[in-house]
């Protein structure tokens, strides 16, 4: 049997997810995690130039996905990838295992970007309330900033 969630509750959903993709306890010492593995510092820092060349090469391929087989396919796929790319973080010990994990979270990051704000206000748009759009908006960042903890912060 399948779970149906209502479109009523997509935002509630959405918000858990935020949180959820926002959990990044290793980041303060994904550096010394990395060093640890054998990697240098130009291979580390070239990670976000990877995740970011792969969303700007992705982000229209992702939307028009987006548009044919729905904004919440899309945000599956999102989270989905970003899974994929952290449980290969922890078998990283390569370079091209990192550059692999780099541009999974790329495409992860283009499935999601779009998709979540037109899912938001077609949701919006649909009860009337699309004045509320930003104050949406607002509290799902805020879910992903309460999510994103670190104990150096």
């Amino acid at each position: 049997m399948r779970l149906r969630i209502k479109n009523y509750d997509n935002i509630h959903v959405l918000l858990a997810v935020k949180f959820l993709t926002g959990l990044y306890f290793y980041l303060p010492y994904m550096t010394l995690y990395f060093l640890d593995r054998g990697l240098n510092f130009i291979q580390i820092n070239s990670v976000w130039g990877i995740v970011v060349l792969t969303m700007f090469l992705t982000e229209v391929p992702t939307g028009l996905f987006a548009d044919r087989f729905g904004r919440r396919k899309a945000i599956q796929a999102a989270v989905f990838l970003q899974f994929v790319g952290e449980f290969l973080f922890l078998f990283i010990t390569e370079y091209w295992v990192l550059v692999i994990d780099a541009v999974i979270a790329g495409l992860g990051f283009a499935f999601g970007s779009g998709a979540l704000e037109a899912l938001v206000y077609d949701q919006l748009s649909a009860e009337g309330r699309q004045d509320q759009m930003k104050k949406v908006m607002g509290r799902l960042n805020g879910a992903t900033y309460r999510g994103f903890l670190s104990p150096s912060g």
